[in-house]
């Protein structure tokens, strides 16, 4: 490999291109892997037949695109990945992005929760804001 590496790749028959579809092969590897165990649990589903699973797939690929280019760009441009002391990454790539994609969701959430209760509350007359209702009408 370019970064020094070894890597061995074995065939049952010889391919000039042999590591070139490994890697093509490896990234759907990757995928599934993501989209089973790594946050998606997709197994729980137990969903079977062609078309129902590929309706189910459409939308956890698109969010796992999603996720993964949120990764790159906060790896890139925000914070890059820590590394531990063995030269491996704490979480890949994927993962920093689905964190990151939950954590403005649920924050976002959140406050609108709050806002929304802020607004019910002062829509509804009781004994904490009366004076707010009180001062309004005078």
């Amino acid at each position: 490999m370019s970064d020094g590496q070894l890597l061995i790749v074995a065939t049952s028959s010889f391919h000039q291109n042999a590591i070139e579809v490994y890697g093509l092969r490896w990234e759907i590897e990757t995928l599934f892997g993501c989209l089973k165990g790594r946050g998606f649990n997709l197994e729980e589903t137990r969903v079977v037949g062609y078309l129902r699973t590929k309706k189910l797939l459409v939308l956890p690929v698109i969010a796992f695109c999603w996720s993964h280019k949120v990764g790159e760009w906060k790896n890139n441009s925000v914070l890059p990945i820590k590394t531990k002391t063995h030269q491996r990454p704490t979480q890949s790539i994927f993962r920093y992005g689905l964190d990151c994609i939950r954590s403005e969701l649920f924050n976002t959430f959140s406050q609108s929760k709050k806002l929304m209760k802020k607004l019910i509350s002062l829509l509804r007359p009781s004994s904490e804001n009366k004076g707010f209702y009180s001062e309004r009408s005078t």
